[in-house]
């Protein structure tokens, strides 16, 4: 194991400045080697979702995986209790007419 031989402060600067942008209004310049990602194919789909896209996204996860290793609630709730499936609709609609997800 290799330990830097910088102090938390000198490690702090330095990335604070290589990773802090001054001017917020400034857009991002492509660096030449790199290619621009083609424009989208489809326009945006910014309607509210549906119930049928909670279903199937619940129906698609693994039942052994967890949407947030934060709350440790796996899919298998979801998948077996059917009646929690319009809060989920609520939430998720509310987050995303809010632009907002809860703070945890």
């Amino acid at each position: 194991t290799v330990c830097p031989d910088s102090s938390n402060d000198e490690a702090y600067s330095f990335f604070y400045k290589s990773y802090n942008v001054d001017d917020s209004d400034s857009a991002f310049a492509y660096p030449e080697w790199l290619k621009p990602p083609p424009l989208p194919s489809s326009s945006f789909n910014d309607n509210p979702i549906t119930m049928s896209e909670v279903i199937s996204m619940v129906k698609k996860a693994r039942t052994k995986s967890s949407p947030s290793p934060l709350d440790g609630i796996g899919y298998v709730i979801y998948k077996r209790c059917p009646s929690l499936w319009p809060a989920l609709l609520d939430l998720f609609n509310c987050c995303w007419s809010c632009q907002s997800v809860p703070l945890l």
